[in-house]
């Protein structure tokens, strides 16, 4: 051990000649300074040992002490003392809390050399230990999630970058603040009662609540850990994940689910969701009224338990053969005849599967429809399957799986659209990479570049690389992979071409007169203003809209364009750049804007926040929209007064779709007239027809559904014809039908009117 090196002064020179024989024999490098004058003590600062052993007589006062004491101020190095015998005479017990331990002299070898490893180890695992300490610390204050310390009194006793950012503040503005200095009070008493809990319990909680950070509200994911720390102050550490943008989509993503739901409950056809292995999870309201049963009923049995399969065994066997195929992949057409509480009815019946982002089965969706009376809706049926297909199982972004051995599992249409590649071409990456990069060097420097990242990578890691690629055509794109470590080892490459991006990136840069000349072109407002919100540009078009020149509106604070009871709203959507520098990036919404005049007019205003040269800036596009809500008011009107029509008079009102004979709406009058409700025949189409009297059916069933001549497209058509009503009166009634004609002079709806004239034709109500 000849790189470990001992500085040692001791009084009795046999002492330090047998000490020196000692260590140099178990291999340890010696530096004697015992005998050294002033003037050479003055190198020992200068040295590097590992290791000093002082006599304890040298202590403060000999010149051997300054010199060590320089050397250690310098670096931290272990020091051991030699004794004569009771040390209490020579060293207080900070001198031995400071020390690495003492040698009682005479010294005996196998103590001396123990004690000399063990000040070593000790020193390391010290050293080890700051080092660490300072990787933690480095860790804390670079993470991208806000981390703090916080006492059972609410203050924070350490807060990270990310921290101080969220709330504005410098990188010290949170340490010494109370939650209640940043919190509304109800926010903040509601942390300070899970902080309490950590505390109490000493047992870590996961929290996702939702909080106010500087008026705005906002989702966090919050792990809450006790910390240790010297004497008995209780802390608890706080890690949070602002989780605002995943609520909003899983707002997003349940209001869509019962919008869906609510639409496969009014569709006229059989739906069904169920679990891989048949488990009933959603069926719509058309195929439960058929066995006059519920969702809640079959919610959870298999789907080849339920009635309308319990016509044959066989039936059900092939149904739940069906399940079973579907689960393997395969998508199931056929006609099936099922049981209902009206008897058996045909349908057309189908079922597929539904993956997930991942390619992983998800569920199982049974399609039905009634083809009794109209197989001929077939052909579109299996069409509509086509398109939904194509939608569900085309991602809109370049897709590879890749796994461990670095073969590709998979490349989906985007990939082959993107690189011109298949997976037959690109089997691997070795021969992706010779096709993407024919250019040696630059192959090597990009597969190096993966190596990198890879290697080291753990589940979940993500390293996303910019790089240009030869597609198989020869055309060079610049593609953003955005490769994924996945649990089971392999990975999940996406692939965005952005070369347009790029080239617009490049064009933009350096062209600030073309930006001018297209802004001051456009029909829209365009301004920008900087951080202090005074206007530093404005276009032509500002003039047009507001009635502000140039020369008036160059300087003023944003708020002179809109009205001052929207300003406050309108500063709350700006979020000005000193406060949150990029964060309104991309807002779009609605407000009034205030002309020169002081009229007011209907605004959309989008906003986007940038930096030049350190500097915040916001360009603010603004869009009098005056005619389109003039609009959507027209539109708002004529629905109502459709609707107040509709509801109020006295013949009753249909419309029919063209292509299928589907009954698109009947108005409430149909019950006074026919004697049925509304939702009878919602469930039972064609019970309207039905109720016509049999001698005259033909004739009407021709008049509501035949063909129309071009001649009569503009002209409407009576006919009288009686109804049976369900309490067995008979009623007479004129039909008048129209078609609706769309702008391609084609027949969008059929169009009826139906009334009472039972009184003219028999004098009778």
């Amino acid at each position: 051990m000849k790189e470990t090196t001992i500085l040692m002064a001791v009084e009795d020179a046999l002492e330090a000649q047998k000490l020196d024989h000692i260590l140099d024999s178990k291999g340890f490098q010696v530096i004697d300074i015992s005998n050294l004058n002033d003037d050479s003590l003055n190198t020992v600062p200068d040295s590097n040992p590992d290791l000093i052993i002082m006599d304890v007589v040298f202590k403060n006062e000999s010149p051997f002490w300054g010199a060590v004491e320089q050397l250690k101020s310098k670096n931290t190095i272990p020091l051991i003392f030699l004794s004569p015998g009771n040390t209490d005479l020579y060293l207080s017990k900070n001198d031995l809390l400071n020390t690495y331990g003492y040698l009682i002299k005479p010294v005996n070898p196998q103590e001396l050399v123990h004690t000399l490893e063990m000040a070593l180890y000790k020193h390391r695992m010290e050293k080890a230990l700051r080092e660490s300490e300072e990787r933690y610390r480095l860790l804390v204050e670079n993470a991208d999630d806000p981390i703090a310390a916080v006492n059972s009194q609410g203050e924070f006793l350490m807060a990270n970058t990310s921290a101080n950012r969220f709330f504005g503040l410098n990188p010290d503005g949170l340490v010494g603040k109370k939650m209640w200095d940043i919190f509304p009070l109800e926010h903040a008493n509601r942390q300070m009662k899970s902080i309490r809990k950590v505390i109490k319990t000493n047992q870590g909680i996961t929290l996702e609540e939702e909080t106010v950070i500087q008026g705005e509200k906002r989702w966090f994911s919050t792990n809450l850990q006790p910390m240790t720390t010297p004497g008995k102050l209780k802390v608890v550490q706080l890690i949070a994940r602002d989780i605002t943008e995943n609520k909003k989509t899983e707002s997003y993503l349940l209001e869509r689910r019962n919008f869906l739901t609510g639409v496969l409950d009014d569709m006229q056809t059989f739906v069904a969701v169920l679990e891989p292995d048949g488990r009933v999870v959603f069926v719509n309201n058309t195929p439960l009224s058929l066995i006059n049963t519920t969702l809640e009923e079959v919610q959870g049995a298999m789907f080849q338990d339920l009635q309308w399969w319990s016509l044959t065994p066989q039936l059900r066997e092939r149904i739940q053969q069906d399940i079973e195929l579907c689960a393997g992949g395969e998508i199931i057409n056929e006609e099936l005849e099922i049981h209902t509480k009206k008897g058996p009815l045909w349908i057309e019946y189908s079922m597929h599967p539904i993956y997930d982002q991942e390619g992983g089965l998800q569920y199982l969706v049974p399609e039905g429809r009634d083809i009794s009376s109209q197989k001929q809706i077939e052909e579109n049926l299996l069409s509509e399957k086509s398109k939904l297909r194509t939608i569900t199982e085309n991602a809109p972004f370049g897709l590879v799986l890749i796994d461990a051995q670095g073969d590709y599992l998979y490349v989906n249409p985007k990939f082959e659209e993107i690189s011109g590649y298949t997976l037959e071409d690109v089997p691997n990456g070795k021969e992706w990479f010779k096709k993407a990069y024919p250019d040696t060097e630059i192959r090597n420097e990009v597969i190096s570049t993966w190596i990198e990242d890879f290697n080291g990578s753990k589940p979940g890691d993500k390293a996303s690389r910019i790089f240009p690629v030869t597609s198989n055509n020869g055309e060079v794109k610049i593609i953003y992979f955005i490769p994924i470590h996945l649990d089971n080892g392999e990975y999940l490459m996406t692939m965005e071409d952005i070369t347009k991006q790029m080239q617009v990136e490049r064009a933009l840069k350096g062209s600030e007169e073309k930006f001018r000349t297209l802004a001051q072109t456009a029909m829209d407002a365009i301004i920008i203003t900087d951080e202090d919100g005074a206007i530093v540009f404005s276009n032509r078009s500002l003039e047009r809209i507001f009635d502000y020149s140039q020369e008036d509106i160059l300087g003023q604070p944003v708020d002179i364009l809109i009205p001052e009871r929207y300003q406050a709203e309108f500063a709350g959507h700006m979020e000005l750049p000193e406060s949150k520098p990029n964060n309104g990036s991309g807002k779009v919404f609605e407000s009034y804007g205030l002309r020169k005049d002081g009229s007011e007019f209907p605004l959309e205003m989008s906003l986007n926040s940038w930096q030049l040269e350190g500097k915040c800036f916001t360009t603010a596009i603004l869009r009098d929209i005056t005619r389109r809500k003039l609009n959507e008011f027209k539109m708002k009107m004529r629905e109502e007064i459709f609707q107040l029509m509709a509801r109020n008079i006295e013949e009753v009102f249909w419309m029919i779709d063209p292509l299928n004979g589907q009954l698109l709406y009947m108005s409430p009058s149909y019950q006074k007239i026919w004697g049925s409700s509304i939702s009878e025949l919602y469930q039972n189409p064609r019970s309207w027809i039905e109720s016509i009297h049999s001698q005259d059916q033909e004739k009407f069933i021709h008049h509501i559904y035949g063909s129309l001549e071009i001649n009569d497209l503009t002209r409407t058509k009576s006919m009288e014809c009686r109804l049976k009503r369900p309490d067995g009166g008979i009623r007479w009634i004129r039909i008048r039908s129209f078609p609706v004609i769309n702008e391609n002079k084609q027949i969008y709806r059929r169009v009826g009117l139906a009334k009472d004239i039972t009184y003219q034709r028999t004098g009778a109500d």
